[in-house]
């Protein structure tokens, strides 16, 4: 389970911040351990990333405890947060097993601002649409469309609780709308996900899906950027 969190949180300076809490811990079958978060600013200076989202990569590293050789494993996984003005990001990172079966990464995140108004980054750029429409090609270009949809969903549902905090009927109304368009987007790019994974999947069926999962992720795109002009970011 993820660590529980605290009630207060310390207000946020005007440009925004963000820390990382990890809570490792051995699970029933294995010996646990925090091999690091690296906050990749990389892809910003590429132009991947838009001012306002960060991609952070953390990694945990674990052992079976039945294990003399003591081989260690690592998991790896992404996650993208938003970092707006005046709001503080707090992303806590911890393992989970049931039973036997290997750790995987949980990533929880809790986002606390000194005014309401939720923090939504522009969209991020996705890569070009592949050339050649391989199972492997399309699968990658999907996962990315649909990772991409459930984070904006994510950060506009975080500005939904703003406003339902103070009551701001016309911010409620606004984000609302966008965050169920998203969420249906982001289901609707995970089910064509099922079909181009089938084995009887032609190229014609992979193209097909691949063209309407880029019409899916380009209105994605159009309704992150009114999320944040309902709450002010221009």
């Amino acid at each position: 389970m993820l660590p529980g969190t605290p009630n207060d949180y310390p207000p946020a300076p005007p440009n925004g911040s963000f820390r990382v809490i990890s809570s490792v811990a051995d699970t029933e079958g294995y010996h646990v351990g925090d091999c690091g978060v690296i906050v990749d600013d990389a892809a910003r200076t590429n132009g991947k990333l838009p001012v306002g989202e960060h991609r952070m990569v953390a990694t945990l590293c674990f052992r079976a405890k039945s294990d003399a050789s003591g081989a260690v494993q690592r998991i790896s996984r992404a996650h993208y947060f938003p970092v707006g003005g005046g709001c503080l990001t707090e992303i806590w990172i911890a393992p989970f097993a049931v039973g036997m079966e290997s750790p995987v990464l949980a990533i929880g995140e809790r986002v606390s601002c000194d005014r309401a108004t939720g923090s939504i980054p522009p969209p991020r750029v996705l890569e070009p649409l592949p050339g050649a429409v391989t199972a492997g090609k399309v699968n990658v270009w999907m996962g990315a469309c649909h990772g991409y949809l459930t984070d904006a969903a994510r950060y506009v549902t975080h500005a939904l609780h703003y406003a339902r905090a103070v009551k701001d009927i016309v911010q409620l109304n606004c984000l609302h709308d966008k965050q169920t368009q998203l969420v249906v987007l982001a289901r609707m790019v995970e089910a064509r996900l099922s079909d181009v994974a089938k084995a009887n999947a032609t190229d014609d069926d992979r193209r097909h899906q691949l063209l309407v999962s880029k019409v899916a992720c380009d209105r994605g795109a159009q309704l992150q950027r009114d999320a944040a002009q309902c709450v002010g970011y221009h």
